[in-house]
């Protein structure tokens, strides 16, 4: 049983991780984000200077976690 609540918790936050990473303007899993509160891809090169949008980006990754 743990096993399976092991695997089960693993791929939530794999699922988390994705949402919270993905770039709104490519797709791809490549976004990072700064300790100034931007954000940029490295895939595209597109930054986001606009703090509340990267709160949302960050919250798309929070909102999959609770919806499990």
């Amino acid at each position: 049983m743990n096993l399976v609540k092991l695997i089960r918790d693993y791929l939530a936050d794999c699922s988390r991780k994705s949402r919270e990473h993905t770039c709104p303007a490519c797709g791809y899993i490549a976004l990072v984000y700064h300790s100034d509160g931007t954000a940029g891809c490295a895939l595209c090169g597109v930054e986001i200077f606009d703090k509340d949008e990267v709160a949302k980006l960050r919250d798309r990754g929070k909102l999959a976690q609770v919806g499990r």
